[in-house]
């Protein structure tokens, strides 16, 4: 029986090897005061933010997006934490994160 396990556990575990796929490249863009309203890539037809419009063309473009927060600074703490806010207390710039 044990014999029998062994030779399992060897061939579950010998057919989830291999190679790992790379890691994907991430860019966060985060602005603050942007209308999505006044951008091309929304669909506003002068030429206000030629630069984020072709990457848009190439990129995943977020159209339902939420914040946790009114404010940059809490939103922030928010974004880098995976935190509500309640839990990360983070309320102003005297604020510290705690470990």
């Amino acid at each position: 029986m044990v014999r029998r396990s062994a030779i399992s556990f060897l061939l579950v575990t010998s057919c989830c090897g291999g190679v790992k796929a790379p890691a994907p490249n991430v860019i966060l863009i985060s602005l603050d005061t942007l209308r999505a309203d006044h951008m091309g890539a929304y669909g506003y037809q002068q030429d206000t933010t030629p630069f984020l419009d072709s990457l848009a063309d190439d990129a995943l473009v977020l159209e339902n997006a939420r914040t946790t927060w009114t404010w940059t600074l809490i939103a922030h703490m928010s974004l880098l934490t995976g935190f509500y806010p309640v839990q990360h207390r983070v309320w102003s710039s005297d604020s510290a994160l705690a470990p």
